[in-house]
């Protein structure tokens, strides 16, 4: 296993988020209690855009603190984790354009496939790959 730190988005980053589909998010609300949450994603090259449902958990504590901390995972046959990319960053509510050029990567990505929900960016001040197949 292999640990880099203070990953930055460049070309590698920008591969391995878009063969993936999936972000889980980690938050936390005001009194402090953890909340995990997998949701679809697409990203470019500064920010990951998520769907965030009405009502969640994930809106609240997003609402509360616009922080969070992210992986996306890959696996490889018969389910075996190849690596992860860890981050956390701050989040905000995705603005009229950058909504509009996030459905049309997810368009490209997921095909006729449209999450719901609120359209929510986040913006990684770290990230790191683990990689398990060394």
């Amino acid at each position: 296993m292999e640990t880099r730190t203070n990953t930055q988005f460049n070309a590698e980053v920008d591969t391995y988020l878009r063969s993936n589909h999936a972000v889980t998010l980690s938050t936390s609300s005001f009194t402090g209690l953890p909340h995990a949450n997998t949701a679809p994603y697409v990203s470019d090259d500064e920010r990951l855009y998520f769907f965030v449902r009405d009502e969640s958990i994930l809106l609240s504590n997003l609402v509360d603190s616009h922080r969070a901390a992210f992986t996306v995972d890959e696996y490889a046959p018969p389910w075996q984790k190849r690596r992860e990319l860890h981050g956390f960053g701050t989040c905000g509510c995705a603005d009229e354009r950058q909504a509009s050029a996030a459905l049309e990567r997810c368009a490209q990505k997921f095909g006729d496939f449209r999450p719901t929900g609120a359209i929510w960016w986040l913006e990684p001040a770290g990230m790191y790959f683990i990689d398990y197949t060394f």
